[in-house]
């Protein structure tokens, strides 16, 4: 995993309220899912899910988990590199954005191509509410 050379530590988590939030977008063939905790506003751990027909992706990615990197990247969101692919985190007052880079499906799902594209989860409701934008997609 390369280095990205703006990126820094991430701040030692805040006390502040856990969130637990976990919500779908789609129909049962075709959806995805997104299990996030954070506390004082910072991911903490996050879990993905989704099923493509009889094809299902599953990843579930922890900030102590040493094999790894949580940082912090110049413009303030957080970048979560695996061996398989990175996520970006955008934490707003609203909802939490994450970003798939170059997501490995073999490791995860179980068939060949990447994961790219954003999934959206707001936050603040009594119903948990989120959207997707390309990470559905077959390539």
């Amino acid at each position: 995993m390369a280095d990205f050379p703006d990126d820094r530590p991430l701040p030692v988590l805040v006390e502040g309220p856990l969130e637990q939030i976990d919500c779908m977008t789609g129909e049962r063939e075709l959806h995805a899912r997104m299990a996030v905790e954070a506390r004082g506003g910072q991911v903490t751990s996050f879990a993905y899910y989704s099923r493509w027909n009889f094809y299902t992706c599953s990843l579930d990615l922890h900030r102590v988990d040493p094999t790894i990197k949580w940082r912090k990247t110049a413009a303030g969101a957080t970048r979560v590199q695996t061996p398989n692919g990175s996520f970006i985190i955008h934490a707003h007052a609203d909802r939490y954005v994450f970003e798939f880079h170059d997501v490995e499906r073999m490791r995860f799902c179980g068939m060949y191509g990447r994961t790219n594209g954003t999934m959206t989860i707001k936050r603040g409701l009594a119903e948990p509410e989120c959207s997707a934008d390309r990470i559905l997609e077959r390539y």
